[in-house]
């Protein structure tokens, strides 16, 4: 079997397409994940801000175990409040074993509540894991990586 000219071209051109299609395939990637970084990421687990309804006192989480944050650092519950790895939580642990957005604490009809965001490696509330959204109470003892808090 002779190969012609035509065939040889043919060959060239597919050869040809399939690389400028694999070069758009790269600049679509790329672009998409430039518009991905430029929105402001949310947790799809991450429930609306509920309201307040009646008047609560602040309570403290109070770190009292683990490497990071500090322990003895005290931070006041005055709204809803996110635990996570990144910057833009209220309390940044700076740990491998927290999610991004770990837990989030909230109140409701005057109860503070704790939610666990499908984090990776879970968290414990009164050295139980946490499931679901539970209540908070003074002197329970939470859980977040390695790192520890009382509720005060």
């Amino acid at each position: 079997m002779e190969i012609t000219e035509l065939t040889l071209w043919i060959a060239r051109l597919s050869v040809l397409g399939l690389m400028y299609f694999f070069l758009l395939l790269v600049v679509w990637a790329v672009f998409a994940d430039a518009r991905a970084a430029a929105r402001p990421e949310r947790s799809p687990a991450q429930p609306a801000p509920l309201p307040v309804t009646s008047p609560v006192s602040a309570p403290t989480l109070i770190v009292t175990g683990g490497a990071a944050p500090a322990n003895g650092r005290a931070f006041p519950l005055v709204g809803p409040l996110e635990i996570g790895r990144d910057a833009s939580c209220g309390i940044c642990i700076p740990n491998r074993f927290v999610s991004k957005v770990h837990l989030r604490v909230y109140v409701v009809n005057g109860v503070w509540m704790v939610e666990d965001l499908g984090s990776t490696n879970g968290s414990q509330l009164n050295g139980a894991p946490l499931h679901g959204v539970q209540p908070l109470n003074k002197g329970d003892r939470l859980v977040v990586g390695d790192t520890e808090f009382l509720l005060s």
